[in-house]
This record gives C-alpha cells, structure tokens and sequence, in this order.
C-alpha cells in the first residue's frame, strides 16, 4: 500500500487490488469514478491536487481530493509507472518501463529524459535543490545525474544490496535510500560520494520511504 498525505485530514491509499481508499478522521472509504486499475505509486502536489500511478493506465490526477479523476498522459508512451515524484517547483517525475519523464503542467503534457544509459525502470526518484536528479533501480542500485538526464553514474558505495525500492529527500537535502531484503535504510553521506546506514534496529525489506520534513 501507499499513501499521500494531503493536508493534516486527508489521506488517500492506493491498494493492490485496483482499488483506493480515501481518508477522513478515522474512516475510509472507496475513492469514486476511479479508472479501474492497479495503483503503484502516489505523489501530491503544492495545490493538493493527486497523482497515481497505474500499472496498465499511466498516470491519474485528481483535483478533489480523489473523488474524481482524469487521465493525463499525453506524451507518456510507457502506461506502466514505477515511481512518481514532485519536486519542489511542482515538477511532475515518472519513472516507467520507457525511462523517465518529466510534466511541468501536472502531467498534461510529457518529456522523456532521454539518456542511452537511463536506468530503466525507475523505481524511485528525487530532486535536490539543485537539480541533481537521483533515481533507483531495483536490480541496480541508486544513478544520479548533474545534467538534466543526459548522462548518469552509479552511486552504490556503502549500500549492502542494490535493490533499491525507495527514494526521499528531507527538507535540509539529506536523501535516503530504502533498500530490499537485508539492507533496511541509508542516508547519502554530506559529500555525496557514499551510502551510510541508518536502520538502528530495522530489520525487514524496505518497499517505501516518506519524510514530514
């Protein structure tokens, strides 16, 4: 399951049942006129307007809180998403079994960051401040990219398993990995060069990371 949190009462939670739930208080119930389709991933941004992405359909957005939704693929030639991210200029991100695309007009429109050694799929992706793209691959650990996209390089040094399910940034810039069976979590060292990690007794698979800082 994932879940966003839109403002401090409203919670959505995609399932892997075709199906999403939408928050109250303490209640749930069903998110209405949602396109039947498995939701993977989730992400919100600046407006509380919600994105999901889907494992046939692409992506989805809702701008009532998940009570209605509209697909918003053009452009994006891949409809299996891994990953989605908004970064801090509500940038949209999507990591897909084509690569990874960008939307600045939430989702209405996309680009492919088009790179011949891209890691495909995604399986996370954030940007820092300034503009540095990281993005995970589950199989192959964690690639980053100083020029939009164009050219990556692996940055796996210090993480005991490259199964890198999860990515997040905080608001001071740290990032933090979420890795699979036997690795828990990592934080990227100040310098950017390595992999610190920072479980302190979490033992099980790490599928998904979010920070409220």
């Amino acid at each position: 399951m994932n879940c966003a949190v839109l403002s401090s009462i409203i919670v959505l939670a995609g399932t892997l049942l075709s199906s999403q739930a939408r928050a109250q208080g303490p209640f749930w119930s069903p998110a209405t006129k949602l396109y039947a389709d498995t939701i993977g991933t989730l992400a919100a941004n600046s407006r509380n307007h919600l994105f999901a992405g889907t494992r046939t359909g692409g992506v989805i957005c809702s701008t009532d809180e998940g009570l209605t939704w509209t697909r918003v693929n053009n452009g994006l030639s891949s409809p299996v998403i891994h990953s989605l991210y908004v970064d801090r200029n509500d940038r949209l991100w999507a990591g897909t079994m084509g690569g990874i695309f960008r939307s600045t007009n939430e989702g209405y429109a996309w680009s492919l960051i088009d790179s011949a050694n891209a890691p495909k799929p995604a399986s996370a992706i954030v940007v820092d401040s300034a503009g540095t793209i990281f993005t995970a691959n589950q199989g192959s650990g964690v690639f980053r990219s100083t020029d939009g996209g164009r050219n990556w390089s692996s940055l796996d040094v210090g993480l005991t398993n490259l199964g890198v399910n999860a990515l997040t940034i905080d608001s001071a810039g740290y990032i933090f990995a979420g890795v699979g069976v036997s690795g828990g979590v990592f934080r990227l060292t100040p310098d950017g060069a390595s992999w610190t990690q920072v479980t302190y007794g979490l033992t099980t698979e790490v599928h998904a990371l979010t920070i409220d800082a």
